[in-house]
């Protein structure tokens, strides 16, 4: 199992604890980059799609982390990779 979806696994059984960096490098991973920061508001994109993502101290906002998972339909793709 690689790390990636070692990241993916961890997030899809804990959404409501997840560090910022886990979020920044799945994202990376998936062909986002980083386009902006305004304050704790990261905007990443990957040419046609937006997403922002929220930190908090060392850990990305839960909803933010529930958007990841639903653009990048993160629950279809590793779901059972994680079981």
């Amino acid at each position: 199992m690689s790390q990636h979806v070692k990241r993916v696994c961890r997030i899809l059984n804990n959404p409501r604890d997840v560090r910022f960096a886990d979020i920044r490098n799945i994202l990376e991973g998936e062909g986002y980059r980083l386009e902006n920061i305004r304050g704790s508001h990261f905007v990443y994109t990957n040419g046609t799609v937006i997403i922002t993502v929220v930190k908090r101290k060392k850990i990305a906002h839960p909803v933010s982390v529930e958007r990841v998972i639903e653009t990048l339909e993160l629950r279809e793709r590793y779901g059972d990779q994680c079981e």
